[in-house]
Order: C-alpha cells, then sequence, then structure tokens
C-alpha cells in the first residue's frame, strides 16, 4: 500500500474511534441506541462517524435545544428579557399565578 492510502486509512479509524468514544459516553442514548450508532459508525467509514458525532454532541448531556424551553415562562414579546413570562407570575408571589 501507498503512504497516502495508510494516511487516510489512519485518518478515517481516528475519526471513528472518535465517534465511538463520544458516542459510548453520552448517558443520553440508550444500549440499543448505541449499538445502532456503532454499527452504523463502522459500516459507512468516516460519514457515519461524523454523522453520528454531531448527533451525540447535539444530545450531550446539558445541552437544550430550543423546543425543550417551557413558552410559558419565556418574556411576553417586546418585553425586557428579565421580565416574568406569566403576568405576576415571578417566582415570589404564587398565590397570584393560581398556585
Amino acid at each position: 500500500m501507498s503512504s497516502a492510502t495508510l494516511l487516510v486509512v489512519a485518518i478515517v479509524v481516528v475519526v471513528d474511534v472518535a465517534a465511538s468514544v463520544l458516542v459510548l459516553r453520552n448517558a443520553v442514548f440508550s444500549r440499543s441506541q448505541r449499538l445502532l450508532q456503532l454499527a452504523f459508525i463502522w459500516s459507512v467509514p468516516f460519514v457515519g462517524a461524523i454523522v453520528c458525532a454531531a448527533f451525540a454532541s447535539s444530545h450531550a448531556h446539558g445541552a437544550v435545544s430550543p423546543g425543550a424551553i417551557d413558552p410559558v415562562y419565556l418574556p411576553p414579546d417586546g418585553a425586557p428579557a428579565d421580565s416574568p413570562g406569566v403576568a405576576g407570575c415571578d417566582g415570589g408571589d404564587a398565590g397570584a399565578c393560581g398556585d
């Protein structure tokens, strides 16, 4: 094999190993999800690693997607960012919020 071929193979293996570690360390996925992602990483070299690494990093513990934020507690349109999301419900006055 030529040195260029060996270099490409080495890069693919390193990327696949890094993606595998990222998937295995992600506690968000179930065991079967991890196994399926590992199978994809190693059956579709390089491309599978990039796709699964991006997916795993977007679902890393602590990452919050915009859809996971409760819209009830967002400030109303045009209001300052520190204003309560529901009129009068600032957390300190539970009686006014109907609790």
